[in-house]
């Protein structure tokens, strides 16, 4: 049941968060790296959507239909038609908290840790709909030898083309490709003049290595993720919003999973999950309803390709061919015009004020004394202010 009063205090907590990200994006480079912005847009999604109950409803359901083939997972049925907005009711599941003192036989807690890390890894690259907030409370162990999932407030959704691409970027990461992990980053991530993408690629050649041919309760995914994020943001690669949500989970998911299975790798798993991932989509592309589909989205293009390049070649022949630029990324050239030109005025300023001080000298000294010193004061400060801020006024 939601808690009265919880929809105006969740108001009053983005309000905050919007007031302060906003003072912090217009101020900080770093908060715009991070894309705080975006992450707090994505934040007041899944906060308004975790209070519907009707929506968490049917992302039970959904995430339930996702993990059925898996034995050892369970998912609490939904009991309709008692589902409201503000009530959720569901099938009573018993059992406790995964601990390390679980009391299993170490390799029946070593299957249960596979199935679920493996759940997850196809979630979120088979399906691009997880289960995003598995920590401990959400994740029991059933008193019949099951892992339960709880709580589906927060379900994470990718689009097709992220989706592929982080299937990707996870098999990289596991078959230690960091050419390949560079190249799916920068193809999912913002990038600006600024970006450093050789600096981006030498270090992770140098770092991604650390995750191989370690001991096994040594190779932590959230680690590596979270490396990921970091040398990213130095380099000024800008990851999607999304990339930390999946980040988070599947750090979530690794931590429960090594707590039944200290010796988990999941570094092999995923490599392992990653080849049968790749067949499942290979397959569903070829897929005669899909792969029509998007042949049918190329006959436009395809079909119109030969004219234009027809009417490339005439213009080349005529002479008319026209090549448009449009300049990006000038803000360093305007604030150094415009500190040239506020200095440029400012000598004006105090030269105008220096000849007719000297000019009022034979009228009235007052004025003209008053001239002297307000050039004066003027120049001392241009001469303070170049010293103290080279490139301002």
């Amino acid at each position: 049941m939601r808690r009265p009063g919880i929809v105006e205090q969740v108001e009053l907590d983005l309000n905050v968060i919007r007031t302060a990200v906003g003072f912090l994006d217009k101020r900080s480079e770093t908060a715009q790296a991070l894309q705080l912005r975006a992450l707090t847009e994505e934040l007041e999604v899944h906060l308004r959507a975790e209070l519907n109950l009707v929506e968490e409803a049917s992302n039970t359901e959904l995430i339930g239909g996702l993990v059925a083939d898996y034995e050892n997972l369970v998912v609490p049925q939904v009991i309709r038609p008692h589902v409201t907005e503000r009530v959720l009711v569901l099938e009573r599941i018993h059992g406790k908290k995964v601990e390390p003192d679980h009391g299993l036989p170490q390799k029946r807690a070593a299957e249960l840790a596979r199935d679920f890390f493996r759940a997850y890894i196809r979630q979120v690259t088979l399906e691009g709909v997880y289960h995003a907030d598995p920590h401990r409370g959400n994740v029991i162990l059933t008193d019949d030898g099951r892992i339960a999932l709880l709580d589906f407030g927060l379900l994470g959704r990718l689009d097709e083309e992220t989706r592929t691409r982080l299937s990707a970027l996870l098999l990289a990461v596991a078959q230690n490709q960091a050419d390949d992990v560079a190249a799916v980053l920068l193809s999912l991530s913002v990038t600006t003049l600024d970006s450093d993408e050789p600096g981006f690629v030498h270090e992770l050649r140098r770092k991604l290595p650390r995750y191989h041919w370690r001991p096994l309760a040594g190779i932590a995914t959230g680690e590596a993720l979270a490396d990921l994020q970091r040398i990213s943001l130095r380099h000024g690669v800008r990851l999607p919003t999304s990339f930390a949500l999946v980040g988070k989970t599947l750090s979530q998911a690794d931590s429960i999973a090594r707590t039944l299975d200290p010796e988990l790798d999941p570094v092999q798993l995923i490599e392992r999950e990653s080849y049968e991932l790749v067949l499942t989509e290979a397959e569903a592309q070829l897929e005669p309803a899909r792969l029509f589909s998007n042949l049918y989205a190329q006959i436009g293009t395809l079909t119109q390709l030969p004219r234009r390049i027809g009417q490339i070649a005439d213009h080349l022949e005529a002479g008319t061919l026209k090549v448009g630029v449009v300049p990006a990324n000038l803000e360093d050239a305007e604030h150094m015009l415009r500190s040239v030109a506020n200095r440029v005025g400012a000598a004006l300023i105090v030269v105008g004020l220096l000849i007719s001080s000297a000019l009022m000298a034979r009228v009235n000294h007052v004025v003209s004394l008053v001239g002297f010193c307000l050039s004066a004061v003027i120049g001392l400060y241009m001469i303070w202010r170049i010293i103290r801020t080279p490139g301002e006024l």
